[in-house]
């Protein structure tokens, strides 16, 4: 009879590591979900100072994607000029170096997460 509760208590032990293992897991995906938030905002961030706009025309060009109007944004129709007057293309915006590209690197513990 003993064997019976030996076996239910093996099972029960398994059940917690896995337990233990799903929890440790959950904590990773979640830093990893804050390092990716993290290189998007600072991907946006760039992409917004690279455009070297005034926060005023940063403002209306929000309210015009708000309105709808996006597709006068994306075509060319709202023009805009920048900070010193000069037109900028999105070709031009489009070509510069990026700063940020490798600003989400895989770690040595997410190397070995996934082995």
């Amino acid at each position: 009879m003993e064997r019976n509760y030996e076996k239910l208590e093996r099972m029960r032990e398994e059940i917690r590591k896995d337990k233990e293992r799903i929890a440790a897991m959950q904590e990773q995906v979640r830093a990893k979900e804050a390092r990716l938030r993290d290189a998007e905002n600072t991907r946006i961030l760039a992409d917004v100072c690279a455009m070297k706009l005034s926060p005023e025309e940063i403002g209306s060009i929000l309210d015009m994607i708000q309105a709808g109007k996006l597709s006068e944004v994306v075509s060319g129709n709202a023009k805009r000029a920048g900070r010193h007057g000069k037109q900028r293309s999105q070709d031009a915006i489009s070509e510069e170096t990026d700063p940020y590209e490798n600003d989400f690197e895989e770690t040595e513990e997410d190397k070995d997460d996934q082995n």
